[in-house]
């Protein structure tokens, strides 16, 4: 038997199972990461929030303001920024490789107002770990 066509025949044929389970642990692994972003923006400290941004992170508000992860770290520990509640109701994520597209629609009572949104972010897989890059927030109409 010509083994090594025998090999490539195996993976093509357990190839999408295989990749469908590493997918599916990556979701799960997102679903944590942002469970446990929104726990980390309730309970807000410096060393905790900067794990989650990577350095070229950038935000759109639901307002239309952009702002880079020293302005949304800044917003969160100096209490500009204060959640008083912040709900995840539904949350889907998209693994393309070593990126995240992550949509969810959320409820959040903050010192600014409350209202429900909807919440786009996008994080990439650098050194074992996960990453925000990006985000862009839009208020639910009502």
């Amino acid at each position: 038997m010509n083994y090594p066509l025998f090999v490539a025949l195996l993976a093509i044929q357990l190839g999408p199972p295989l990749l469908a389970q590493t997918d599916a642990a990556a979701q799960l692994e997102v679903r944590q990461f942002v469970t446990d972003l929104v726990n980390a923006s309730l309970k807000p400290s410096l060393n905790e929030l900067g794990k989650f941004y990577a350095d070229e992170f950038v935000a759109t508000n639901a307002q239309g303001a952009v702002l880079n992860k020293s302005a949304v770290i800044a917003a969160l520990t100096s209490g500009r920024l204060k959640f008083k509640s912040y709900e995840l109701e539904q949350v889907d994520v998209q693994i393309h490789g070593h990126v995240a597209v992550i949509r969810d629609t959320e409820k959040i009572e903050s010192d600014a107002g409350a209202g429900r949104f909807r919440h786009l972010r996008v994080a990439v897989r650098r050194n074992d770990r996960w990453q925000l890059v990006a985000t862009q927030m839009t208020r639910v109409a009502e």
